[in-house]
């Protein structure tokens, strides 16, 4: 996992940061001045956009933190993924045909 912050506000254009291209967006969140997070729900119940923009500045958010997957962790993810499935499916049939031999018995 990638995290890239931004410090241009949050209501400016081009304020969001830009991802690589083909990552995969986890979380967006808001950034304070001092480091803490704030969900980007914060001030969504405002009314105005200078509302919320007051309440922004208020909260004293200066940024967008995003976290991301880049594409070259996708196919280690994919892997890890099939083999933990692959050994969950061996497992399973191991188990069925023991259980399915005792009953025979």
């Amino acid at each position: 996992m990638v995290t890239v912050i931004t410090g241009k506000g949050v209501v400016a254009e081009n304020s969001f940061p830009t991802l690589p291209d083909a990552a995969y967006q986890l979380d967006s969140s808001y950034i304070t001045g001092s480091g803490d997070l704030l969900g980007w729900s914060t001030c969504r119940s405002e009314q105005t956009e200078q509302a919320q923009e007051f309440c922004l500045k208020q909260a004293d958010v200066v940024g967008w933190s995003v976290d991301y997957l880049p594409i070259s962790q996708m196919s280690g993810m994919q892997w890890l993924g099939a083999s933990i499935l692959l050994a969950l499916t061996v497992a399973m049939t191991v188990f069925l045909f023991g259980w399915r031999r005792k009953r025979l018995v």
